[in-house]
């Protein structure tokens, strides 16, 4: 994830084998964007926006409790 969320923390930038570690060992996840960080020519861009990721991440909650009620409803 790119940009600038202020001081807010997120866990968009961070790896995963130091996802418990305490608080203040986790870096700043702000990245203004992804060049240096991997091969990203094969993207539209690189750059990301915080909104439509957030809405995504509502969306596919949304999918998986319909996928769930439905599952639950035939009796799986």
């Amino acid at each position: 994830m790119t940009g600038n969320l202020g001081s807010s923390r997120h866990l968009g930038n961070i790896d995963l084998a130091r996802l418990f570690d305490a608080p203040p060992a986790l870096p700043n996840a702000n990245w203004p964007s992804l060049e240096g960080r991997f091969d990203a020519s094969g993207y539209l861009t690189s750059h990301s926006d915080v909104v439509a990721l957030m809405v995504f991440e509502h969306q596919m909650y949304m999918m998986n409790l319909l996928t769930r009620i439905g599952w639950e409803a035939r009796g799986h």
